[in-house]
C-alpha cells in the first residue's frame, strides 16, 4: 500500500514538472523570437590598395629633401579606404542616412566617423572655424544583391576649415562603385591625393548580434523563469 502511494506521488511530480516545463517553454521560444527581431547587422567594406602621394615645400636647409630648392618633397604609401556602419536589418536598395545610426570612413591613419563626435556647443568664427568644421556626409546604397551586400554605392565624408592663419585645412574620404579616394592636407604646406579607378574591394557582413538591451532583457527574463520553477517545486 505504501508503494502506490510513493509511485502516485512520483508520478504525480513528474506530471507537474511538465506542466511547468510546457507553461515556461512558450515564454522562453517568444525570448528567442524577440531576441531576433532586434538584432543589427556590421557592415565593412574593404577597398584595394592604392599609393596615395604626399606633397609638402622643400625648406632649405639642413632639412632639405632635394639639392634643387624649388622642388617639393614628395612621399608615397600604401593604403586603402574601409568603411563601417551597423544597420538594423539588411540593406536594400536605395538605403541612405536615415536608415542607419552611423557610418565611419578610414584610409590609413585617417579616420572620419559620422555625424561630427565633437560639436562645438559656441562655435567662433562661425561654420568653418577650426571650432565649428564644415563637416559633410553622403551615403547611398543604390542597389544590394540577394544577401544585402551593396552592388552600386556612394559614401563620402569631407571634413573642412579655414585655419587662423585663413589657409584651409581638409580632409576628404571617399568610395563608390567606381571610385576610391582620398585628398587633402594643409593648404601651402601639405597636399596629398591617393585614388583607385573602376577596381572597388569587397563588402561583407556579419551574423545577427543582439543589441546591450536585448541581452539584459534575456537574462531578466531567465531569471524570472529560474525563479518561478524554483518556486513552484518549494
Amino acid at each position: 500500500m505504501k508503494k502506490s502511494r510513493v509511485i502516485f506521488a512520483q508520478n504525480t511530480l513528474s506530471h507537474k514538472k511538465l506542466i511547468h516545463a510546457a507553461l515556461l517553454l512558450p515564454a522562453i521560444i517568444l525570448t528567442i523570437f524577440t531576441t531576433s527581431a532586434q538584432a543589427t547587422y556590421q557592415y565593412t567594406y574593404t577597398g584595394n590598395i592604392f599609393t596615395t602621394s604626399s606633397t609638402t615645400p622643400n625648406w632649405p636647409g639642413e632639412g632639405a629633401c632635394n639639392p634643387d630648392p624649388t622642388a617639393p618633397c614628395i612621399t608615397t604609401r600604401e593604403e586603402y579606404v574601409s568603411v563601417k556602419f551597423t544597420s538594423p536589418s539588411l540593406l536594400t536598395s536605395g538605403a541612405s542616412l536615415s536608415d542607419i545610426p552611423a557610418f565611419t570612413l578610414t584610409a590609413s591613419d585617417r579616420i572620419l566617423p559620422y555625424p561630427y563626435p565633437y560639436p562645438s556647443q559656441d562655435p567662433v568664427g562661425g561654420p568653418g572655424d577650426p571650432a565649428h568644421p564644415n563637416y559633410g556626409g553622403v551615403f547611398d546604397i543604390f542597389a544590394v544583391d540577394a544577401n544585402g551586400l551593396p552592388t552600386d554605392w556612394n559614401i563620402s565624408i569631407d571634413y573642412n576649415y579655414r585655419a587662423p592663419t585663413a589657409r584651409l585645412w581638409q580632409s576628404f574620404i571617399k568610395t563608390s562603385t567606381t571610385q576610391d579616394i582620398t585628398y587633402g592636407g594643409y593648404e601651402g604646406f601639405l597636399d596629398y591625393l591617393g585614388q583607385l579607378d573602376n577596381n572597388p574591394g569587397t563588402w561583407s557582413v556579419t551574423t545577427a548580434v543582439p543589441e546591450p538591451e536585448t541581452y539584459a532583457m534575456l537574462l531578466v527574463g531567465l531569471g524570472l523563469i529560474g525563479f518561478t520553477a524554483r518556486k513552484r517545486n518549494s
